[in-house]
């Protein structure tokens, strides 16, 4: 047993930092991707230069004489200095060849006019690799960075011709550079998670024995003591972890950014004594000031460029505020740095490099890395590093609890179950199987399911879209609008099945759907295809999320069925906010294709996990198992449903409190939120962490309020509260936006949810009890699922009529005036019970 402890605490330790190494590496990636792209673009604008110059001499594209020749010294350029540069000696180097680097002359309509690959000249560049061009007064606004597609980075330089763009500039290059560059690095964090292994798993081992050895195996197991013990050193393992990861990013990026002055000046000493060799003084040379400013303009890492004569005078500079030439009025004496500049520098902020002629010094070059660059990409990282940190701890509880199940589980095997009474027709299905079995196997499922959640609509943006007669703002919000509208129908129906069969067949039926669906997403060809699937994954995801119910119900007795649901609803958060902000992380790498995939895996394992641990509890349900009532009440039909939901308490509950809140909460979180945060200009893994913020506030806000929520006598005035808190966050954008209004607002939704008591007071309803609670649950949850339908293609138009801030604002004050409608429409608890509507059996 204390070898099996002992193993457990292995696996949680290599998981959690395995986690925490496959988001910080794909973290750095990203740096990495960055720094040689930016490089890429600074020899690039040389080209980008000759090329504008040509044309303005009168050449045309189509017949210019040289231009294989041209780009043939580019492409050399490029390998030499870039490639070459930041490839480690030996084996690796022999890997790269210049054939790896591929320059291309684009026409605006995609043919490939020159190329350094003979096989493209005359072929249609790649639709995706279009994207790349600007076209100015598009919906889609700049065009991106960098794309990368099918293994291949891509860059585009426009080549200007009047006021006009003649043709793009397109380089490409293998991702194995980025690999190559990224080895180091992961060499580095190997060896940082080699250690914390070995001194976490010798810490684990010394405290395990300790903690068998005050209370021993036999008289029971310490789970409580081997939880805590567990928690403690795998939590500190990681945050060790994480803190050496972000002094490495520190180093490592500074080390780039040197690189990258190197290389510049590099480039800038070939040209100047080019100029040098024909004859030129450096006092003579023309333009040279606007040539520093277009590769400061490329290069927003480094603060200036300067060049200085051999007696250290200033004689140009360019700095992100502009370009000066010094010569005409000299400088008033010698200067080590220009105007501002003036001050000590660390040497590794900085790149000198002497300007020679025949054979003597003629000047110095000098370039500085801008600390203020820096300390805003470190920020970024750190944000990056604290969110890997968080999912990485909101995993390892997970999996912990997972790993509690086994170690019980191995215990109650080795020492005895506690099986029924032979031959008891009233025996519970699984017994024996402790209702929090249901937390796993709800994390892992959502973590697959809410990998998309951030990139739904721009994910619709790539993919092809029919003609469908409606706006680009609601047709962005279909595939939402479809899974919840599919969600609904699961719902409606799930219950009923449960009732009759068990909770075990909607279980499968859920996880196969939403295996099904994703897969599906990820291999759409185009938006009808992807709107179809999310349709499949939402009929999933309900059948799914009311089979977990039942198994709770089934599990539980009166005393804890609350601790069961709340068991259940923090594996659902949980792994909605570790799957949500993992890839957006994720997808800002990647791309969102391989996130779809990744989270197909998942969804298998939840399968595969519900195999080992709740199999048991898989059971039609007998005569003594029925929920009680269900057969007496008879099965759901129209005219019944009908007189349920047109109650007068239950009508109110529904349209001015469910269906408001439901629209609220996906079309702001799922829809608005990604949208407005990529347009204006914020990365995926900030749109992620938003999302995060409204899940961390459910799973730890929630479960305290719950409390409060079932002791409180008037649950109506709640309700409201909830309502008047969620249109609050929206009234946040009357007075400011962008990133901090979005966050507000997130949160504010989050404290909303964990108010809501409308379940709380349905179940208090008589006419719930006529019904059946289960089937009246399911009618209630599916036709509040109406608001998750409409709310996407709801923001859209609002936007699209309103625009920002206005469409937010007017949200809020219209869901401001619903929730009032509640008092109005609804009756209070005492008003129920003096009338007898109250079902006073709890």
């Amino acid at each position: 047993m204390k070898l099996k402890i002992a193993l457990c605490a292995f696996l949680l330790l290599l998981l959690s930092l395995g986690f925490s190494i496959m988001l910080t590496t794909a973290s750095m990636e990203k740096v990495y991707t960055e720094a040689i792209i930016s490089e890429y673009r600074v020899i690039a604008l040389d080209l980008q230069r000759a090329l504008d110059r040509a044309l303005k001499f009168g050449k045309r594209l189509d017949k210019f004489t040289g231009i294989d020749r041209v780009l043939e010294d580019t492409r050399g350029q490029i390998f030499k200095n870039v490639v070459l540069r930041h490839t480690p000696s030996g084996y690796q180097r022999k890997m790269l060849r210049e054939d790896d680097v591929v320059i291309s002359i684009v026409l605006p309509d995609g043919q490939i006019l020159h190329s350094t690959n003979p096989a493209l000249a005359g072929e249609a560049l790649p639709r995706e690799l279009r994207a790349l061009f600007a076209t100015p007064g598009a919906d889609q606004g700049q065009a991106p960075a960098f794309v990368k597609h099918l293994g291949q980075f891509s860059i585009a330089l426009p080549v200007t011709e009047g006021k006009g763009i003649a043709a793009y500039t397109v380089i490409s290059f293998g991702e194995q550079q980025v690999e190559q560059l990224l080895g180091p690095f992961f060499d580095h964090n190997l060896k940082v998670f080699a250690g914390v292994m070995v001194c976490g798993m010798a810490l684990l081992i010394l405290a395990l024995n300790l903690v068998t050895h005050a209370a021993p195996l036999a008289t029971g197991l310490p789970g409580r003591r081997i939880s805590v013990l567990l928690f403690l050193v795998v939590g500190t393992a990681q945050i060790v972890f994480a803190g050496m990861n972000l002094r490495a990013f520190r180093d490592e990026f500074l080390a780039i950014n040197q690189t990258k002055a190197e290389t510049l000046m590099t480039l800038l000493k070939e040209d100047v004594e080019f100029f040098f060799g024909k004859g030129l003084r450096l006092d003579s040379l023309s333009g040279l000031d606007q040539l520093l400013g277009d590769i400061i303009a490329a290069s927003p890492e480094l603060r200036d460029i300067a060049v200085y004569d051999a007696e250290g005078r200033l004689v140009f500079v360019a700095t992100h505020q502009g370009a000066f030439d010094y010569r005409a009025g000299g400088t008033p004496g010698p200067r080590q740095d220009p105007g501002p500049l003036d001050g000590q520098y660390d040497p590794r902020y900085r790149a000198h490099t002497p300007l020679m002629r025949e054979g003597s010094l003629h000047g110095h070059l000098v370039a500085n890395v801008s600390r203020q660059s820096m300390l805003e990409k470190l920020t970024e990282i750190f944000k990056d590093s604290a969110t890997v940190l968080v999912i990485s701890i909101l995993f390892f509880v997970e999996m912990l609890i997972l790993a509690n199940l086994f170690i019980k589980d191995q215990y109650v095997r080795t020492n005895g179950a506690n099986a029924p009474p032979a031959g008891d027709p009233c025996a519970l299905p699984g017994a024996g199987i402790p209702f929090g079995a249901i937390r796993p196997a709800a994390f892992l499922f959502l973590l697959g399911i809410d990998m998309c959640i951030s990139f739904l609509p721009l994910y619709m943006k790539v993919l092809p879209i029919p003609d469908l007669g409606l706006s680009q703002e609601v047709v962005l919000g279909l595939p939402i609008s479809v899974e919840m509208l599919f969600v609904g129908v699961a719902l409606l129906g799930a219950g009923p099945w449960i009732d009759r069969r068990g909770w075990h067949e909607p279980f499968w039926f859920g996880l196969g759907a939403a295996l099904a669906g994703t897969a599906w997403s990820a291999l759409a060809p185009d938006a009808l295809h992807f709107i179809a699937s999310r349709g499949l994954v939402g009929l999933g995801y309900g059948a799914f999320l009311m089979a977990a119910q039942g198994f709770v119900v089934r599990q539980t007795d009166r005393g804890s069925k609350a601790q069961g649901m709340a068991q259940l609803w923090a594996g659902v958060f949980a792994g909605s906010i570790c799957g949500g902000a993992a890839g957006a992380m994720m997808a800002e790498r990647v791309g969102f294709r391989p996130v779809l995939l990744a989270g197909t895996a998942i969804i298998v394992f939840a399968g595969a996990y519900a195999l080992g641990f709740m199999r048991r509890a898989m059971a039609r349900p007998t005569f003594c198992t029925l929920n009680p009532g269900a057969h007496a009440r008879g099965r759901l039909t129209p005219g019944r449903a009908l007189r349920f939901l047109t109650n007068r308490d239950v009508f109110g509950l529904v349209v001015f409190s469910s269906i408001p809140a439901s629209l609220a909460f996906v079309g702001f979180m799922y829809y608005f939120s990604p949208v407005y945060l990529a347009g204006i200009g914020q990365s995926q893994s900030d749109i992620g962490r938003v999302y995060m913020l409204y899940g961390v506030c459910l799973i730890y806000v929630a479960p305290y309020l719950a409390k409060f929520l079932d002791r409180a006598g008037n649950q109506k005035f709640l309700i409201f509260l909830s309502g008047t808190t969620g249109c609050l966050g929206f009234t946040t954008y009357y007075y400011f936006g962008g990133l901090e209004a979005t966050a507000l607002t997130a949160l504010l939704l989050g404290v909303s949810g964990s108010l809501d008591a409308s379940r709380a007071f349905v179940l208090k309803l008589r006419a719930t009890h006529e019904l059946g609670e289960g089937t009246a649950m399911s009618l209630f949850n599916s036709v509040g699922r109406t608001g998750q339908i409409i709310g996407p293609m709801l923001f859209g138009w609002m936007l699209l009529t309103f625009g920002m801030p206005d469409a937010v604002t007017y949200f809020g004050i219209g869901y401001l005036a619903i929730t009032v409608l509640f008092t109005l429409t609804t009756r209070s608890e005492a008003t129920l019970a003096a009338k007898g509507l109250l079902h006073t059996d709890q």
